[in-house]
């Protein structure tokens, strides 16, 4: 069940908690709402009118809390995203192509645009000048990337093209403007690494069972305990439409996949991508481990997509068992799982 705005500006499905003088605008078709979401008083949630392309949205996901006063702006060719479970604390302000993942923790007075003005290209011009003749979609499309279960701290700012790695803490008052490696511990202006969460070091083998493996599933896997728990098993961890998991950065032949799918009578079919190359797609059944070749010519090009994991391996995992949707945010939205991973090995 999604909240999304119907032309006639009623709920086309269930409606979230919802406060005072909450403003949202009269494009409700730009603008989706997971389950379960709280928006306090105050709160604004902005795209631009004249807007006519398939990107331009603002997507909530499921079980998020929005706070007082808080301004979330979309741009016209950006997409501004929070992940599911996410909290942005009171006063926080998000302009453009962002997006801020899964079980995120963002203190008050955040703030963060993925665009800037243009004061280089023509310096003896007026920045207004230069802003009018500058690419404005180019401008607006320097993304900013806050990885899962990132905890922000207050007054933070995020320069236009940052990355913070999964589970990375980011000190009060800091000006991130460099990228933030996962589980480290940034403060500072500029931003430097001041401790760490963890000692990020992808394994060959990735075994669910293993607390210690669990960061290297890197991203969208239902990682709180009440959603390992709804899983089944304590050696698997339930993958969504999009999963990634970060290996070690060396050569290998081959892929070994182990897990179960959530319904043992069921298939789920899979297209799975090393380093943005896809491997083939496979078809998972009840218990299954499965060996895939993987070439030579895959490793040699490394095309990650995240820009800090640059020298590891990204291994994604695509679902395709269900039907597509021409509207992506709608996938954003779907956190039903399929199929879980228990164990992975580089060969």
């Amino acid at each position: 069940m999604l909240f999304q705005f119907s032309n006639s500006g009623r709920c086309a499905y269930g409606a979230p908690e919802i406060g005072a003088r909450v403003f949202i605008p009269k494009r409700h078709d730009r603008i989706w709402i997971g389950r379960a979401c709280t928006l306090k008083d105050d709160v604004v949630i902005d795209v631009p009118r004249a807007a006519n392309d398939d990107r331009t949205a603002i997507v909530l996901g499921h079980h998020t809390v929005i706070g007082r006063s808080v301004r979330l702006t979309a741009v016209a060719g950006c997409r501004l995203w929070v992940g599911d479970f996410a909290t942005i604390q009171s006063h926080c302000q998000f302009v453009g192509e962002i997006s801020i993942g899964r079980y995120c923790v963002l203190a008050p007075y955040v703030f963060s645009s993925s665009a800037g003005h243009s004061f280089r290209e023509a310096p003896s011009w007026t920045i207004r000048d230069q802003d009018h003749h500058a690419d404005a979609a180019a401008r607006a499309k320097t993304s900013v990337i806050i990885g899962e279960d990132c905890w922000i701290g207050w007054g933070v700012v995020i320069a236009p093209g940052v990355e913070i790695g999964r589970g990375a803490v980011i000190g009060a008052n800091s000006v991130v403007v460099k990228h933030v490696p996962p589980y480290s511990v940034h403060g500072g202006v500029p931003n430097k690494e001041i401790g760490k969460r963890l000692d990020f070091s992808p394994p060959k083998h990735l075994d669910a069972g293993q607390e210690t493996d669990w960061p290297y599933f890197y991203s969208g896997f239902l990682m709180r305990k009440d959603e390992r728990e709804a899983a089944g098993a304590t050696d698997v961890l339930l993958a969504r439409r999009v999963a990634t998991v970060v290996m070690r950065g060396e050569a290998f032949t081959a892929l070994s996949v182990a897990g179960r799918t959530r319904d043992k009578h069921e298939e789920a079919t899979v297209e799975i991508h090393v380093n943005g190359q896809s491997i083939g797609t496979h078809s998972f059944s009840g218990i299954f481990d499965k060996t895939i070749p993987v070439g030579s010519d895959v490793l040699s090009r490394n095309i990650p997509a995240h820009r800090i994991l640059d020298g590891y391996h990204e291994v994604t995992f695509y679902d395709r068992s269900r039907a597509t949707t021409a509207d992506d945010h709608a996938v954003l939205l779907d956190s039903n799982a399929s199929y879980g991973l228990s164990r992975l090995a580089m060969e």
